[in-house]
């Protein structure tokens, strides 16, 4: 039978964010603000990457709000104390959240068209290129800065696996990163299909190796490669997104944990991360694609961190059908702890090109 997808139909927004709310028992409002902008489309997604959810309970809230399942069940999935914790970090009490712009808005030269999301700076809105038409996502930010060395990353990092920088504009005081709105996010394919078939998820491992050499060749390190920062549509090249955490690799080390906790390599927890800590979180991103779920689950860094220094996982040739075992050699080898026992990215995708067998 089909699986349920994660988009809970027309709802509006806030009817899932009031579910949420009641099973956690916190405010509405403070939640609110935790999300930020989003829309029927984006809600379940992005309280899933704020992780004020997991993917169980993802799937679960989608049935709740489809009427589908008793929230009394969705009680069991969801942590109240986890939730409020995630609310004060992602909330201090003088945070201002931008409010996101209605439907025919106009940023600069760009009409809005809904929201995609929420980054760290503010709101991600789907536009159309004013004179080409195609179809773009704008980061939206009062800071300056963090936008304009992620353009500076995209650009040095040029290349048809990495998402396409189409503009770098200030419009009333914000400065807006426009990029090319790629296919689907591997992430939301997951929330709908849990599993991937191998040829498919090697295809996408492909074009990310591309996308790492160019990036790596180009100095910076991508900092947070994971399912929801590859778009991967049925047509169209695979694509890695979302530089806003990439850095000069020669450059002064984060002042937080590099990545997303789930998929960030051991040394990114102690210190800067590598051109071969982007390798491993591409392996833990395909153990997620093909196996169904990430090898590291955590509420907290201190949890993910322990968590990686201790996993052994089983050879992916073993658990998981179709996958050969030069595939899984390769794989294992790009998730080791020891960063000197991982390949390059090109060295990898070298390796790829005969251990994954032929692309579609």
């Amino acid at each position: 039978s089909p699986s349920t997808p994660l988009t809970p139909g027309p709802t509006r927004p806030g009817f899932v964010l009031e579910i949420v709310a009641r099973v956690a028992r916190v405010e509405p409002a403070a939640l609110a603000r935790a999300v930020g902008p989003t829309d029927a489309a984006t809600v379940i997604d992005t309280l899933l990457a704020r992780g004020l959810i997991d993917r169980v309970a993802a799937r679960a809230l989608t049935l709740v709000a489809a009427g589908a399942l008793d929230e009394r069940d969705l009680r069991q999935l969801i942590d109240p104390a986890a939730v409020r914790a995630r609310i004060a970090r992602a909330v201090p009490v003088t945070a201002a959240v931008p409010l996101p712009l209605p439907l025919n808005a106009k940023l600069g030269r760009y009409t809005v068209r809904g929201v995609l999301g929420h980054g760290r700076g503010g709101p991600v809105y789907r536009s159309a290129h004013p004179h080409l038409g195609v179809p773009v996502a704008i980061k939206v930010s009062a800071a300056a800065a963090p936008l304009r060395a992620e353009a500076a990353a995209l650009a040095a990092a040029a290349h048809r696996n990495v998402v396409r920088l189409c503009d770098l504009d200030e419009a009333a005081g914000q400065t807006l990163l426009v990029t090319d709105l790629g296919g689907e996010s591997l992430a939301r394919t997951l929330r709908r299909t849990p599993t991937l078939a191998p040829r498919r998820a090697f295809r996408i491992a492909r074009g990310v190796l591309a996308a790492l050499c160019a990036t790596h060749r180009a100095g910076f390190v991508h900092g947070d490669v994971k399912p929801g920062n590859v778009l991967a549509g049925r047509s169209g090249p695979v694509q890695l997104c979302d530089f806003g955490s990439a850095r000069r690799a020669a450059g002064p080390a984060p002042a937080a944990v590099e990545g997303t906790w789930p998929y960030a390599a051991p040394e990114c927890f102690d210190g800067p991360g590598s051109p071969k800590s982007d390798v491993y979180s591409l392996a833990h991103t395909l153990y997620h694609a093909l196996t169904g779920r990430p090898l590291v689950t955590g509420r907290d860094a201190a949890g993910c961190r322990a968590a990686h220094l201790a996993l052994d996982p089983d050879p992916l040739h073993w658990t998981v059908p179709g996958v050969p075992r030069s595939a899984s050699d390769l794989i294992r080898r790009m998730a080791a702890r020891d960063p000197d026992a991982r390949p390059s990215a090109r060295e990898a995708l070298a390796e790829a090109r005969t251990a994954f067998g032929p692309d579609d």
